[in-house]
C-alpha cells in the first residue's frame, strides 16, 4: 500500500532532552506557535503576481516595516516552519524593489535552518525584504492553506520535516522514494511500530538519496535491525546495515559516515591521484593526534569509540566527510580555534579543500567558506616529506596500540624507510 512518509533533515534534532532546555529551541517553539495572518499575506501576493505596479508587494513591505524586530523574526520562523521554503525555482517579481540580495541572504538562512544550526540562524534579525522573499517562495510552492503546503506546526519530541515522500510497503519491506531515488529498506525483525522510528528511517533515506547523487551509483538496499547499535556499509554491494539502537541524535551522522565509504569506493578508490593525496593526508594525521580533527566522537558527543579515523585512509575520509557534511560550523570553529595546533589546522584545511573540490563538487555546507582560495595542494605545501616521517614516527612512539598498528601497516604497505621509523619499530 502507499502511505505518506517524511523525508529530509528534521527541523529539530531528536535529542530533545537537551533541546527543551536550550534557548534556541524555546525561541523556535514559541515562534512557530504564534499566530500570524500568513494566509492573508499569501493571498494578497497571489492576486498580485504578474501585475504592475505590484501594490501588494509594497503593502506587504509596509506591514513588515511596522512590525517590531522580534515580531519579524518570529514571523520568518513561522513561515519557514509551517509552509516550507524552496528558493531554487522562485521568480522574484518585477518592479522597483530589488530583492536579489535579500534572496541570497534568505538562502543562507534557510540552509542553516535545514542544517540545524539553530543558534546561528536564530540570531539573525530578519528584514522586511527577506520576509517578502519568504512569502513569494512559499506562495510559489503551494496554494495557501492546502494540505501539501509545508507541514503542521509541532513541538519536540516529534519533529516533522519539510517534505513528504511515498512509502510502498510489502510484507517486511518498504520502498521509499520514486524513480531513481528509490531505496529499499528490509526489516527482518518486522516493520517499525512507532512514528519515531519511521522518522529516523526517513531521515536516513534523505541522506542516502542525496549522497547517491554525488556517488553516481546508488546504495539501493538498507537492512534495518532493531537489535543492533551500529551501522555498516557493504563494500562492493551498494548496501548498508543500520541498527535502530543507535542514539537518535547520531543517526544522520552515522548514515553520512557509512555513505562516505560509498563515496570513497565510487570517487576515490580507483583514482590514483586522489588516493595518493589521501594517503599523504592520512600519514600526516597519524602523529601528534592530528586525526582528532576528524574523529566522529568530537562531533556527536559520544564515547571515543564512535570514530576510528586512525584505522586507514578510508576511515579518515569517512569521518572527515561526515564532519564536513553534517557539522561544518563545528569543524570550522575547531579549525579557527587559537588553541588548535598550527599543523593540525593546516591538515584540516587540506582535508576541507580535498572534500570540497574532489567529492562535493565545490559545495560547502557552512555559512561561508573561509578557505575558498585554498586547494589541497596549496594547503599541503606547508608540509614536507620530513613532516610525514615525523608524524609516522610519533604515531609509532606515542600512539595507542591501534594507532601504532595503523602506522606500521601504512609504512610496510608503502615501503617507507627512515632511521627514525626503524628506531620506532
Amino acid at each position: 500500500m502507499a502511505i505518506e512518509g517524511v523525508a529530509g533533515r528534521p527541523i529539530l534534532p531528536n535529542n530533545t532532552a537537551n533541546l527543551r532546555s536550550s534557548a534556541a529551541a524555546e525561541q523556535l517553539a514559541e515562534a512557530v506557535e504564534q499566530e500570524f495572518p500568513v494566509e492573508e499575506w499569501l493571498a494578497a501576493l497571489d492576486e498580485d503576481l504578474g501585475n504592475e505596479p505590484l501594490p501588494a508587494n509594497y503593502e506587504s513591505l509596509s506591514i513588515f516595516r511596522h512590525l517590531g524586530q522580534d515580531e519579524r523574526n518570529a514571523a520568518a520562523l513561522n513561515i519557514i516552519h509551517n509552509y516550507g521554503v524552496e528558493l531554487s525555482d522562485v521568480s522574484l517579481p518585477p518592479g522597483k524593489i530589488t530583492l536579489a540580495a535579500a534572496r541570497d541572504r534568505v538562502a543562507t538562512l534557510v540552509n542553516l535552518f535545514e542544517r540545524r544550526a539553530l543558534p546561528e540562524m536564530l540570531g539573525h534579525d530578519w528584514t522586511s525584504e527577506e520576509l517578502l522573499v519568504l512569502l513569494y517562495s512559499a506562495n510559489e510552492n503551494q496554494a495557501p492553506g492546502s494540505p501539501e503546503a509545508g507541514f503542521p506546526a509541532v513541538s519536540p519530541p516529534n519533529p516533522v520535516p519539510t517534505s513528504t515522500i511515498n512509502i510502498e510497503i510489502n510484507g517486511n519491506t518498504a520502498v521509499l522514494g520514486q524513480g531513481k531515488s528509490q531505496i529499499t529498506f528490509h526489516f527482518p525483525k518486522g516493520l517499525p511500530e512507532n512514528p519515531e522510528q519511521w522518522g529516523l528511517i526517513t531521515q536516513s533515506y534523505a541522506v542516502i538519496r542525496d549522497m547517491n547523487v554525488l556517488a553516481g551509483e546508488s546504495v539501493a538496499a538498507v537492512e534495518i535491525r532493531n537489535d543492533l547499535d551500529f551501522a555498516g556499509y557493504a563494500n562492493g554491494k551498494n548496501a548498508m546495515l543500520l541498527g535502530m539502537l543507535i542514539q537518535a541524535n547520531r543517526i544522520e551522522h552515522t548514515v553520512t559516515h557509512e555513505m562516505s565509504h560509498h563515496l570513497f569506493e565510487s570517487l576515490i578508490k580507483n583514482n590514483p591521484e586522489h588516493l595518493t593525496t589521501l594517503d599523504t593526508l592520512y600519514a600526516l594525521s597519524l602523529g601528534f593526534n592530528r586525526f582528532e580533527i576528524a574523529d566522529d566522537s568530537n562531533y556527536v558527543n559520544t564515547t571515543d569509540l564512535t570514530g576510528h579515523p586512525y584505522d586507514s585512509s578510508e576511515e579518515l575520509f569517512a569521518s572527515f566527510s561526515a564532519a564536513y557534511y553534517m557539522h561544518p560550523e563545528e569543524l570550522l570553529a575547531f579549525l579557527n580555534d587559537p588553541s588548535t595546533p598550527a599543523d593540525t589546522r593546516q591538515l584540516g584545511i587540506a582535508l576541507w579543500s580535498f572534500m570540497r573540490d574532489n567529492v562535493y563538487n565545490g559545495a560547502v555546507f557552512s555559512q561561508s567558506d573561509p578557505f575558498a582560495n585554498k586547494t589541497v595542494e596549496s594547503a599541503l605545501s606547508g608540509f614536507s616529506s620530513e613532516d610525514e616521517i615525523a608524524s609516522l614516527a610519533d604515531a609509532l612512539n606515542n600512539g595507542t596500540p591501534q594507532v601504532r598498528a595503523a602506522a606500521s601497516s601504512f609504512i610496510q604497505t608503502h615501503q617507507l624507510s627512515d632511521d627514525r621509523l626503524a628506531e620506532a619499530f
